[in-house]
């Protein structure tokens, strides 16, 4: 399977819960999961995810999408490799040859105080020297790539923020790397760009080499 992204803007999509034929036919598996969600917003997120894991499955020739929860909540699927993610109305998926993580969130006002008290010092002193105006984009940046790292090692945040720091390049001409007791990891972290939604930032974790994916948007199955 080559390395993918799925991606999809789910701003125009109806509440599931008002689409009784969804959620009674191809969604029926998933139903009580997403309908159990607390707003619109969070089952329009599970739904697509659901989507997306069922569109995953057909792509490796699997009949069905069974898919079980490691220790700290990691999906994962037999024998496919893949890692969803969403952030109001994005939602992500990464597919590679490898272990994966992704993590996307929208650029707002950045909760500053929790890189003081979760970040590493090296990252709290790129934050201190990016100009201002650029502070909420190198947050979230850092907590992507952080992210990314944590759900690709099946960590999750349980795995903490501070075991680990985030080296990024001034000057964006080099990949950031993870640096784990002073040591390089041999994982890659890849800076994505979603087509139309630059006030998002993504990035994913891929274990083992260079992650170049083919770009889908996930649409028309709603």
């Amino acid at each position: 399977m080559k390395q993918l992204i799925l991606w999809s803007d789910i701003s125009n999509i109806c509440d599931p819960a008002s689409n009784y034929e969804l959620m009674s036919g191809k969604m029926a598996e998933f139903a009580d999961r997403i309908l159990n969600c607390k707003d619109a917003l969070k089952r329009k997120q599970s739904v697509v995810s659901a989507l997306m894991q069922k569109h995953v499955a057909q792509l490796y020739g699997l009949t069905k999408a069974v898919v079980t929860y490691g220790k700290h909540g990691k999906p994962i699927m037999q024998d496919v490799n893949f890692n969803i993610s969403h952030s109001v109305d994005m939602v992500v998926c990464a597919v590679s040859d490898s272990f994966v993580g992704c993590d996307i969130e929208l650029v707002r006002k950045a909760p500053l105080e929790v890189a003081l008290r979760y970040f590493r010092d090296e990252e709290n002193e790129y934050l201190d020297s990016v100009p201002d105006d650029e502070k909420n984009l190198a947050f979230f940046r850092l907590w992507t790539a952080k992210e990314s790292y944590l759900k690709m090692t099946g960590a999750g945040l349980q795995g903490g923020l501070g075991t680990f720091y985030v080296n990024f390049d001034k000057a964006r001409s080099e990949k950031p790397a993870i640096i784990c007791d002073g040591t390089v990891q041999s994982c890659t972290l890849n800076e994505i760009s979603i087509p139309g939604h630059d006030d998002y930032v993504c990035f994913v974790c891929n274990q083992n080499g260079i992650f170049e994916p083919e770009f889908q948007e996930f649409v028309g199955l709603f």
